[in-house]
Parts: structure tokens; C-alpha cells; sequence
């Protein structure tokens, strides 16, 4: 299954949302990112169950490698 396909279906499933933030995903989800329930370095794959639709900046966050940056 390609990413955009999995990316839909996982959506769906998500009812719309957000894994990690609970808000409202786009429409268009080739800008969101998937993430691994279960880490690659654990053996995670993209699968079904192993993966979720995630904003971003969460998922950033979640990885710990938001960079602030300033305003021009």
C-alpha cells in the first residue's frame, strides 16, 4: 500500500484527527506526516496498526526536534 493510500485510510480511522493533538486534519493530507506507534529502531514498519496521522509540528515535538525560529 502506497503512503497516500495508507494516509487516507488511517485518517479515516483517526475520524479526521490529529493523533497526537486531536485537531482537525486537512483535506489534503500529502503535508501531514506519519508516525510509527512503534519506533523504526524497534523494527516498527509502516503498517496499518503501526502507523498514525500526525500534524508536523507534533510530531516535532514529539521527537524532540522542533527548532524555534524568528520572525523577519
Amino acid at each position: 500500500m502506497n503512503k497516500t493510500s495508507l494516509k487516507t485510510k488511517i485518517s479515516k480511522r483517526q475520524n479526521g484527527k490529529c493523533a497526537l493533538t486531536d485537531e482537525q486534519l486537512p483535506k489534503h493530507l500529502s503535508l501531514m506526516d506519519t508516525d510509527r506507534k512503534n519506533p523504526k529502531a524497534n523494527g516498527g514498519t509502516y503498517t496499518d496498526e503501526n502507523t498514525r496521522i500526525v500534524d508536523p509540528i507534533a510530531h516535532m515535538i514529539r521527537h524532540g526536534i522542533l527548532k524555534s525560529r524568528e520572525k523577519e
